[in-house]
């Protein structure tokens, strides 16, 4: 039977439309920040104000507790780290300037270089034996459809690749209608977040995760068995290996 695998998916960005989007979801969803200063073992609160691109700078808000702003005026660095939904954020910013007002400081930060983007998995996904194809379609409203090989299944998500020319963000929050084609005929429709995206510079193929939304439970059932289908396809390749 195939391992679960908590392993988490990583993404580096340094794209500047995808990594301004991604800071302006901290701001907008109010996501409390755990702000770390070097040579320091403890952990302070804070939150993102503004992102503001044409200067290149962000805006923190005071550290939790107070005692933490003296040690980051001294530092001069932070390194942030957020939880999104099942993601993690997370970056290093130098300090600029400290401003205060009405006894309450907030600070101008560079723009990081890049961001990381870390997700967990939520639930076992089997992995698409070698010699089984699966066709997954993805269909937005006045967009082509997009078709990608399936890689892994669960019922929370699917894992998919595609060619290096389709570039799918995990950062706008667009939803999807995803239909998997099913071995024997059946078929799997239902929404989908994409949450996870990157190029492999070895394949050179895109690897693609995301979340079903409103997932039923009869769909849900389909996921099961095929899981199972894939669990059994595995052992059988196992043993004729080992024969």
């Amino acid at each position: 039977m195939a391992q679960e695998s908590n392993e988490p998916q990583t993404e580096r960005i340094s794209n500047s439309p995808r990594m301004v989007a991604l800071l302006q979801r901290l701001v907008d969803e109010r996501i409390i920040l755990m702000v770390h200063v070097p040579d320091d073992n403890v952990r302070y609160n804070s939150a993102l104000l503004a992102v503001k691109p044409n200067s290149q700078t962000l805006t923190l808000d005071e550290l939790t507790p107070r005692t933490g702003n003296d040690k980051a005026l001294s530092a001069k660095k932070v390194h942030i780290t957020a939880r999104m939904g099942g993601a993690f954020v997370r970056f290093r910013a130098t300090i600029v300037r400290a401003d205060t007002r009405d006894d309450v400081i907030s600070y101008a930060l560079t723009f990081p270089s890049f961001v990381i983007y870390e997700q967990r998995r939520n639930a076992f996904r089997a992995r698409i034996p070698d010699n089984v194809t699966v066709n997954v379609s993805l269909e937005k409203p006045k967009s082509e459809t997009i078709v990608a090989d399936l890689a892994d299944i669960s019922t929370s998500g699917i894992g998919f690749t595609l060619g290096p020319e389709i570039d799918l963000n995990s950062d706008n929050d667009e939803l999807y209608m995803c239909k998997v084609t099913l071995p024997g005929g059946e078929s799997l429709v239902c929404e989908l977040e994409i949450r996870f995206a990157a190029l492999d510079e070895k394949t050179k193929k895109r690897n693609v995760g995301g979340q079903f939304i409103n997932m039923f439970g009869p769909q849900r059932k389909t996921i099961e068995k095929f899981v199972m289908f894939l669990q059994r396809e595995t052992i059988r390749r196992k043993r004729e290996i080992m024969e």
